[in-house]
């Protein structure tokens, strides 16, 4: 039986007339077993978004993943598929990215939904929206009260600033938290939220997915500060992805002398090879070449 269906950039029509979702959408009620629908890059308009809401609603939806990144998705349309969704109790993920047009009104009730204890969401992906600081604190205090989410991305939103970014961190303190893994790459974070991400992983025992790739404005300092994650024995970090950032030898000296005696780590991503001498080298070297350390770290 059908359990996915991918119309990612199909065109298909799906405007305010919504004759192309509605009739897709009604046939997927005869698949009860469903799972996974994904529409990104479709101009889907508000009748198209009561469609879906109406499938969510559905008592004998199985829908687990709804993928609807750079569907034109506005206020009004994601306030419709927040007050299903308040109803729905199968969808797990929600990829909401690349929906510049949903301002603070919008992701109110989102948030709210987030803060409720009947939400069953366990990833969100937020990339690539208008997100700014207010909107970041308001989105920490509804994950602070949140104890299902494992997963949040939030890569491409520069303007949360590094005073949100800061606040993002303070949810890995806090106690309950299921959160496993977070994105936060391409936002030019600096040092400051370096050290606020180190600080806050310090007693940290759920984290495994840390992704910080293409923040260039972190620099030894902050690579230092990330490092000494790995000194704390209840980490369970096994995924740091690190590419396209300016990693010096200072840096690599850091996280191999960190991860000595390590055993969680089992990626650390530097992408394209970063300035380093023969002296970062020769420090990453060692530790590979120690098989009571991190055999299982790939470079």
């Amino acid at each position: 039986s059908l359990e996915k269906i991918v119309l990612n950039g199909t065109e298909m029509g799906l405007d305010d007339e919504g004759e192309s979702v509605n009739a897709l959408l009604t046939s997927l009620k005869k698949y009860t077993h469903l799972k996974t629908l994904e529409l990104e890059t479709n101009e889907i308009g508000q009748v198209g978004c009561n469609t879906i809401s109406t499938l969510l609603t559905s008592t004998s939806s199985k829908l687990q993943k709804l993928d609807l990144r750079d569907s034109a998705i506005d206020n009004y349309k994601l306030a419709s598929l927040t007050s299903s969704l308040a109803k729905n109790t199968a969808l797990q993920e929600l990829d909401l990215g690349n929906n510049f047009s949903i301002t603070a009104t919008g992701w109110a009730p989102l948030l709210s939904l987030l803060r409720s204890p009947s939400c069953n969401l366990k990833n969100i992906s937020l990339n690539e929206n208008n997100i700014d600081y207010d909107m970041t604190v308001a989105l920490v205090a509804s994950l602070a009260d949140n104890h299902t989410l494992t997963k949040l991305s939030l890569c491409g939103n520069p303007s949360i600033t590094t005073p949100g970014f800061v606040a993002i961190s303070t949810l890995l303190q806090i106690q309950g938290t299921h959160l496993e893994h977070l994105d936060l790459g391409e936002n030019d974070l600096d040092d400051d939220v370096a050290v606020a991400l180190s600080n806050s992983l310090a007693n940290n025992c759920t984290l495994k997915t840390l992704i910080l790739n293409d923040n260039p404005s972190i620099t030894t300092t902050g690579f230092v500060a990330l490092s000494a994650i790995f000194q704390n024995p209840d980490t369970q970090l096994t995924f740091l992805d690190l590419t396209e950032n300016n990693i010096n030898d200072d840096s690599a000296i850091a996280f191999a002398t960190s991860l000595i005696n390590n055993d969680k780590l089992n990626t650390l991503s530097l992408g394209t090879p970063p300035p380093l001498t023969s002296t970062g080298w020769a420090a990453f070297s060692r530790l590979l070449c120690n098989a009571s350390s991190i055999n299982n770290t790939y470079l």
